[in-house]
């Protein structure tokens, strides 16, 4: 039972793994994830839960200005928390997860140009991509943005570098 009480979410959905995120709060991340760490029917949907809409890989139409559908992650990236990121990922979480408007965890992560969350991320990265596993530097955000637009249009220029290395390209888009 009080495993499961990582899941329990706010109104808008936010569980007690997003709080930690948001508040960049690694260390709290760290015990949510133990509490749930020896049950893999909890811990992997606490790590990939998203808030209140949202349904894992391809998002459902919200209006548009509302942000539903995200993932500890991204908000990890969205608050610039990288060792909340390590951790997440370190338990499994899925780096290309969609929220309702398309975004990714890169996607938030450059677009507040925060390399350390962007490097965390990329190293992450599989070594092959599939349609179960497509690359998160070609997903395109309901807008056609993929990361590296989202980093040149913000000019987060360590972003862009660390995109270009790791092998975005702005011709290799996989849409919603």
């Amino acid at each position: 039972w009080r495993r499961r009480q990582t899941l329990l979410a706010t109104a808008h959905g936010f569980t007690a793994l997003h709080w930690a995120c948001i508040t960049r709060r690694a260390d709290m991340v760290k015990a949510l994830i133990d509490l749930c760490d020896y049950d893999q029917h909890v811990l992997l949907p606490a790590v990939n839960c998203v808030t209140r809409v949202g349904s894992g890989k391809s998002a459902e139409h919200i209006p548009p200005g509302q942000v539903y559908g995200q993932t500890p992650l991204m908000k990890a990236a969205e608050y610039k928390a990288p060792a909340c990121i390590q951790r997440l990922v370190d338990a499994g979480a899925d780096i290309t997860i969609r929220d309702s408007d398309g975004r990714t965890a890169f996607h938030f992560a450059c677009q507040g140009g925060s390399e350390e969350c962007l490097r965390v991320l990329v190293e992450a990265m599989p070594e092959k991509f599939d349609s179960e596993r497509p690359n998160p530097l070609a997903i395109a955000d309901s807008a056609g943005h993929s990361p590296l637009i989202v980093a040149l249009a913000g000019r987060q220029y360590g972003c862009i570098r660390l995109l270009r290395k790791a092998g975005a390209r702005l011709d290799d888009i996989t849409p919603e």
